[in-house]
């Protein structure tokens, strides 16, 4: 691990969307084949890889990196990694980055931070607020953002399940 830490150290800001694209079509594996130990092994790779994304220029993909280590944060096991407080700031950046014309990431805090911590007001506020959000205000965003409404509705309609 050490030698491949060290050969990403040679990768530059041009090569961050490639990186990106890299540690996501990884990280989609490893999440697909969870089951299997080949998987599980390669995730510290691919998030050397995200890491790297981080390190290079958080911004790229309106934050979706940070996005990614908030979710990798808050769903360790306790005990496990699981840092709630460094998830939340990846996922407060991911949302600033992301803009108020993108929904979904507050959706996903919404969603996890709020299971993990059984914090109901969060959860509620926030799925509030992207429910009532007039989605004509971002014609560019409809699509996702209408993805976003419905997994909000649906997670105020489930919240006796979780809390």
């Amino acid at each position: 691990m050490e030698e491949y830490d060290r050969a990403l150290e040679n990768f530059t800001v041009e090569d961050v969307p490639d990186l990106h694209a890299a540690s996501a079509a990884w990280l989609g594996w490893v999440i697909t084949a969870s089951e299997s130990m080949e998987a599980l092994a390669d995730l510290p790779r691919a998030l050397a890889l995200m890491e790297r994304v981080l390190e290079l220029d958080d911004t790229y993909g309106n934050g979706s990196a940070h996005l990614v280590f908030g979710l990798y944060f808050i769903l360790q096991p306790l005990g496990a990694g699981q840092d709630l407080d460094r998830g939340r700031s990846h996922m407060e950046r991911a949302i600033e980055l992301a803009g108020p014309q993108s929904l979904m990431p507050r959706v996903i805090f919404a969603e996890y931070f709020g299971k993990a911590t059984l914090d109901d007001g969060l959860f509620k506020r926030i799925l509030n607020a992207v429910i009532e959000t007039d989605l004509d205000q971002y014609p560019e965003e409809r699509l996702l953002n209408e993805i976003a409404t419905q997994r909000a509705k649906l997670l105020i309609a489930q919240i006796d399940d979780f809390f």
